[in-house]
């Protein structure tokens, strides 16, 4: 995994993380609500600092990708991340997403989502080749879990006790997009971006 340049869409611009972010993503994840369900609260500056040095590291070594998430008009979003690639097995992980507490709700960010999934799949599939795309999500994370379903992915099972949240141990439910699936979930994101998407 080796995204250099900027992957750009319509309303999104996918960025590989990097010291230049530091400042504008730190007072983004100021809010404590967004760490709810994340290992890490990010809301605490030390915390913030810890994830955003190790992050750095991890993507200079291509074993995780994490990328910023921008608007077409260069206001922060949030993050998201590629990780766990094996290409041997043909598989990446797709996670650790992450959106600043304002954008909450609000209409706009319905196509954005969509769009970040558009974009991400397609370099998975279309790029890197995967024949699978899997998703873990906190099982107490409802909203986490109906938007895998509704981006296309399927339920694959529980994992029990498998990560620590905030030093207690919580479940994982496990989501994935299969290569042979892609060209209808990519058909339906395009039909729901269409619907949905404001005027430019």
């Amino acid at each position: 995994m080796d995204i250099r340049k900027a992957i750009n869409g319509e309303y999104v611009i996918l960025e590989r993380l990097d010291n230049k972010h530091y400042d504008l993503l730190k007072e983004l994840a100021k809010s404590k609500e967004i760490w709810n369900y994340m290992m890490l609260d990010c809301s605490i500056e030390a915390t913030f600092d810890l994830w955003f040095n190790k992050t750095l590291s991890d993507n200079k070594t291509n074993d995780i990708c994490t990328l910023i998430i921008k608007d077409r008009f260069e206001t922060y979003i949030g993050t998201v991340a590629l990780k766990n690639y094996s290409e041997n097995n043909g598989k990446v992980e797709a996670g650790s997403l992450w959106i600043g507490r304002e954008f909450w709700g609000k209409k706009e960010i319905i196509p954005i989502k969509l769009e970040i999934a558009l974009l991400l799949y397609t370099y998975c599939f279309e790029e890197l080749k995967v024949n699978k795309i899997e998703f873990r999500v906190d099982c107490k994370n409802k909203i986490a879990q109906n938007m895998n379903l509704r981006l296309g992915a399927k339920y694959d099972g529980n994992l029990r006790e498998d990560v620590k949240v905030k030093g207690v141990y919580s479940d994982s439910l496990i989501y994935s997009i299969l290569s042979s699936e892609w060209k209808i979930v990519k058909n339906n994101l395009i039909t729901k971006l269409n619907l949905c998407k404001p005027p430019l």
